[in-house]
């Protein structure tokens, strides 16, 4: 059940840019590496941010991809686009346009940090060039890399890229947590989605990074973001908890993949990721120790399931059947913070 902790994570600030170096390459990588046979080597990012095409251009993954990055903010798209001309971005310019409001971003100007950061992408396939030369780090780009990015400011509440049709994965992480804490995002979400179900290709996969208390049924004014994902069209492939933390002051925050698909067949890229979210969820659940179980339910239960919280992943089994794996997030939250930092369960 959602708990006034739960909805920390998306109800005490506003809307934000906060990002960190790296956040969602595990992800892009588990995506790209289970698409072994893309129709185009396209990826679209939606409200990108400076850093993501950049990192996600040098993933090893996506080595001959090019990455549309859409963001609405211009503050954004100025930083990038001089970054990419310079080739390379300081990154205390990043912590000034890349923060929560009213806060500092000292994931770009804590040396340890960024070290960390740099370890966790380099575990995901991601080497990224960060210079610690002269007294401000900054992020390189090489000319090859910047070459392979387009940028496009736009705001998608109210239209979205032209080229979208093209990509083989359209990507968005934390965006649509943000819409949800503007005045009127959330009533822009349902459109949203059924607009790129719309363009996207047949069997081109959409993947979402959000907190995990989105996907409850109290989260987008009363409706679960699976319910608006389905009313759009866009079928559930699988889903998997990426990170779980809890603050000194008991404030959780998380990470969940969904990846859907408005054509669902027995592809070898569908079964290639359903399997590997399958093999990494069983893996990291027996490694946690924690009582869970696994149940075997059609769409609407999926639907139920999800909406009653305390849920770790699912996959598709086939013919409308899912599987659901639950483990007391609660349990999570002691874990977390007995061992005194996040868990990661995307590696």
């Amino acid at each position: 059940m959602i708990t006034e902790t739960k909805l920390f994570e998306h109800a005490r600030f506003g809307p934000s840019l906060f990002t960190f170096l790296g956040r969602n390459d595990a992800i892009l990588s588990l995506l790209n590496s289970s698409m072994t046979m893309p129709r185009t080597n396209r990826i679209t990012l939606l409200g990108s941010g400076p850093t993501e095409p950049i990192t996600t251009a040098l993933n090893t993954h996506f080595g001959s991809w090019t990455v549309s990055a859409v963001d609405k903010d211009p503050k954004v798209i100025e930083l990038l686009r001089k970054g990419l001309w310079k080739g390379y971005l300081r990154l205390d310019q990043i912590a000034e346009v890349c923060r929560a409001s009213d806060t500092t971003n000292d994931q770009f100007s804590s040396q340890d940090l960024i070290s960390h950061q740099v370890r966790e992408a380099s575990e995901a396939g991601v080497k990224i060039p960060v210079k610690f030369n002269g007294t401000v780090p900054t992020l390189d780009i090489d000319a090859r890399v910047a070459h392979r990015i387009d940028v496009h400011c736009l705001d998608l509440q109210k239209q979205l890229p032209s080229d979208l049709g093209c990509a083989s994965i359209v990507f968005e992480g934390y965006m649509l947590s943000n819409w949800i804490k503007s005045e009127y995002g959330a009533q822009e979400i349902s459109p949203f989605l059924s607009g790129v179900a719309r363009h996207m290709q047949e069997h081109a996969w959409f993947a979402s990074a959000e907190s995990i208390t989105l996907y409850e049924r109290a989260a987008v004014c009363g409706r679960s973001f699976l319910s608006r994902m389905i009313e759009a069209r866009l079928l559930p492939l699988s889903g998997l908890l990426g990170r779980w933390a809890v603050n000194t002051k008991g404030e959780i925050t998380s990470q969940f993949i969904g990846v859907f698909s408005k054509s669902i067949s027995n592809e070898i890229n569908e079964s290639n990721l359903i399997e590997k979210h399958r093999d990494i969820s069983r893996q990291e659940l027996l490694d946690l120790h924690l009582p869970w179980r696994e149940e075997l339910v059609n769409l609407e239960g999926l639907c139920r399931a999800i909406d009653s919280g305390d849920f770790f992943a699912f996959w598709r089994e086939g013919s409308g059947r899912y599987t659901i794996s639950l483990i007391q997030w609660n349990a999570l939250s002691k874990r977390a913070q007995a061992t005194g930092r996040a868990l990661r369960f995307l590696r």
